[in-house]
């Protein structure tokens, strides 16, 4: 089944973006992405940042926050001080998924 997760962040928005981009985007590029991923969407929100990632499974999602370079940088965005508070995480069982468009 596969596992939605949505993960809040509070603070600058634009802030927070530069972070995610200075920390976890390189780990992530380095690794070629992370197995069972489907996508990933960052917006900035009135109060924080909101990061959307869809998994294969709820495996593949665990697999992926424990991963020891993810959590690395994970916490290298939290110690740049740049959060108000710490991310809020939710996880969801996907009911339904489409892809209506190639973009």
């Amino acid at each position: 089944m596969q596992r939605l997760t949505i993960i809040r962040t509070p603070g600058d928005p634009d802030e927070l973006l530069a972070a995610k981009r200075e920390h976890i985007d390189p780990v992530l590029e380095r690794a070629g992405g992370q197995p069972g991923h489907i996508f990933h969407v960052a917006a900035r929100g009135p109060d924080g940042l909101v990061v959307v990632n869809l998994w294969e499974s709820e495996e593949a999602s665990e697999q992926a926050f424990q991963d020891p370079d993810i959590q690395q940088a994970r916490d290298a965005v939290r110690e740049s001080g740049v959060a108000t508070g710490p991310p809020e995480v939710s996880h969801y069982e996907v009911a339904d998924y489409r892809q209506t468009s190639d973009g």
